[in-house]
């Protein structure tokens, strides 16, 4: 991200956190244990619940129109570098969604409960070689 990027980003992110304090709703910022499907966190999450026994999070985006992830868009129509930002952020967040709604129905955790039959480590030596055997063959890969 551009230095006036990053600039812009937290200044939005304080005028946020601000709007919801100047409301008497407790926030904290970058929460930790809430990941986007990509490993990062949300830039905000209220700390009492919103909507429905869910939290509300926020991110802040700031789309610039003539980077080349938007440019073709944002020379054919007004607003498409903001709508495609709005839809790749909904993509990120459609996993912490899950999350929230667990957590609102009780979940404490975000390990995973046992379950019968389940193996508790994926990678054991028996996978690790059954994957080798699929991946190389005489010893090049293919």
């Amino acid at each position: 991200m551009a230095p006036s990027r990053i600039t812009r980003h937290h200044a939005l992110n304080d005028i946020i956190s601000r709007a919801f304090a100047s409301a008497k709703i407790p926030v904290t910022k970058e929460p930790s244990g809430l990941f986007r499907s990509d490993g990062k966190r949300p830039d905000g999450l209220t700390l009492i619940p919103w909507q429905k026994g869910l939290y509300l999070t926020w991110d802040v985006t700031v789309a610039t129109t003539l980077a080349d992830s938007y440019i073709s868009a944002s020379v054919s129509s007004v607003g498409a570098a903001a709508e495609m930002a709005a839809s790749r952020k909904q993509d990120k967040y459609a996993a912490i969604h899950v999350w929230c709604t667990k957590f609102a129905r009780g979940r404490e955790s975000i390990v995973d409960k046992e379950r019968p039959g389940r193996h508790v480590v994926a990678t054991t030596d028996a996978t690790i070689a059954a994957v080798d055997a699929f991946v190389w063959f005489d010893g090049t890969n293919v």
